[in-house]
């Protein structure tokens, strides 16, 4: 799946994703950025885990800058504002944690 996704990646100009998993309660998605390629601001409705599995990523929000290395995690806190700018060619996880918002 992965060797997919970086070959999808080798053609194009644009990030590149693809749902790994998908449940009720998790979400597992891989995304693909060329160096200085940007995954343009956005939020995240849950609580979310980064990975980096490949490259180096600048994580940003609106007050701080997060350099992010090959084997990095870091947690995204839900409707935060946020990109992710490629340093050099990078591949890493999301995993989104839909269970979180559900009353106990």
């Amino acid at each position: 799946m992965l060797h997919e996704l970086l070959a999808k990646l080798a053609k194009s100009d644009q990030p590149v994703s693809k749902v790994l998993v998908k449940n009720d309660d998790t979400r597992v998605m891989a995304v693909g950025l060329k160096k200085d390629g940007v995954l343009k601001e956005h939020t995240t409705p849950v609580p979310t885990q980064l990975m980096v599995i490949k490259g180096h990523v600048l994580f940003r929000t609106e007050d701080k800058e997060t350099p992010l290395n090959c084997y990095d995690h870091f947690e995204i806190t839900p409707h935060e504002k946020h990109s992710v700018v490629a340093l050099e060619d990078a591949l890493f996880i999301l995993i989104l944690d839909f269970k979180a918002n559900q009353p106990l």
